[in-house]
């Protein structure tokens, strides 16, 4: 099977969406938040107050892609870097293989500014494993570094193992039964065959 969701589109129309998790959770504009940006809603962390040494985290649920053998992970963003120089603050995109235990894959970086859709394959180290999850963090040690990220449309994807389903009723094997039992006895039935000839 192709193109099966791990992670249905998700568009930020509610606060938290269902089995996402933030850190720190939301007190003001510094933090991941909600913003209705044109006409739609979007995950956005702003500079406004200005913070120093501040992380920002926004992690999806954890999934199982023990079935898959292709997975991508896409979104649109809009990183502005407000004074990128001499690059003390990094937006990343990292992976999990352990429900978020620990982020040992890399899957971008952000620096200068960039708008757009980004469509990456993680199929190397996500397909086939039963906790994965995706985090969004933003690290920012001077106060005037980022002044947007802003995140939506965030999709995980991919290509999933076929099962055949195969049964042994028609060679007569045992394994299959009927619930409730049969009102009618086996030999009857032969009776009622015969009737029937």
């Amino acid at each position: 099977y192709v193109d099966v969701d791990l992670i249905s589109p998700v568009e930020f129309n509610v606060w938290l969406p269902e089995g996402w998790t933030q850190m720190p959770s939301y007190s003001d504009n510094n933090d991941w938040h909600k913003y209705i940006y044109g006409n739609d809603s979007v995950a956005r962390r702003y500079n406004v107050p200005p913070e120093q040494n501040s992380i920002d985290e926004l992690i999806s649920p954890i999934k199982s892609a023990a079935d898959f053998t292709k997975l991508y992970l896409s979104y649109w963003t809009d990183f502005n870097a407000y004074n990128p120089s001499p690059y003390n603050t990094y937006g990343k995109v990292l992976g999990s293989t352990d429900g978020g235990d620990h982020w040992n894959y890399f899957i971008n970086q952000y620096q200068d500014d960039f708008k757009g859709n980004e469509t990456f394959e993680i199929t190397s180290w996500a397909a086939g494993e039963e906790n994965i999850r995706i985090k969004w963090l933003l690290e920012q040690d001077e106060p005037d570094d980022v002044l947007w990220w802003l995140l939506d449309s965030i999709h995980i994807y991919g290509d999933m193992t076929r099962y055949d389903f195969k049964d042994d009723v028609e060679h007569g094997e045992d394994g299959w039964y009927v619930y409730p039992e049969s009102a009618v006895e086996m030999s009857s039935i032969g009776q009622i065959k015969a009737l029937l000839k």
